[in-house]
C-alpha cells in the first residue's frame, strides 16, 4: 500500500486583533524602561559621610601634613557632587567612596605625623634629662 500526499490547501482564517492594544504595550514598555533607569538610589549617605570625612581631615590639619591626599579627597567629593547633580547616582556613590577613602588617608597621615613630632619632642626631652642626670654628681 502506497500512501500519497494530498495537495489540499488550508483555509485562510481571518486575522484576529491582539487582545492587548498597542497603547497598553507602549505604556508597559515605558514603565519597564523607567524602572531600569531608576534602579540606583541617591547616594545621600555616602556623600554626607565623604563631606564629614573631608571636614575632619581639614580640622586635623591635613592641609599641612597630607596636602596631596586632601586635594584628592576634595576633587573626588566635587566629582561626586557633580555626578549627583547629573543624576548619575552610581558614579556619584563611587566618587563619594573615593573621597571618603582619601580623606581618611589624609587624616591618618596627619595623625601619624603629629605622633612622630610628639615622639621626637619626648626623645629630646629624655635626652636632656639623661644628660642632666649623667652630668650631675650623686
Amino acid at each position: 500500500m502506497v500512501l500519497r500526499r494530498q495537495n489540499r490547501r488550508l483555509p485562510i482564517l481571518p486575522i484576529e486583533r491582539d487582545p492587548v492594544p498597542d497603547s497598553k504595550r507602549i505604556i508597559l514598555l515605558l514603565a519597564v524602561c523607567l524602572s531600569a533607569c531608576a534602579s540606583a538610589p541617591i547616594p545621600l549617605e555616602a556623600l554626607g559621610d565623604a563631606e564629614i570625612a573631608v571636614a575632619t581631615a581639614v580640622s586635623a590639619d591635613a592641609e599641612h601634613y597630607a596636602p596631596v591626599e586632601l586635594r584628592f579627597a576634595r576633587e573626588a567629593l566635587l566629582k561626586a557632587q557633580s555626578f549627583k547633580a547629573a543624576r548619575a547616582y552610581r558614579d556619584a556613590a563611587e566618587w563619594a567612596q573615593r573621597a571618603l577613602v582619601n580623606a581618611e588617608l589624609a587624616r591618618l597621615k596627619t595623625e601619624a605625623a603629629l605622633l612622630r613630632e610628639r615622639v621626637r619632642s619626648q626623645e629630646s626631652e629624655n635626652d636632656a634629662h639623661r644628660a642632666k642626670l649623667n652630668g650631675s654628681p650623686r
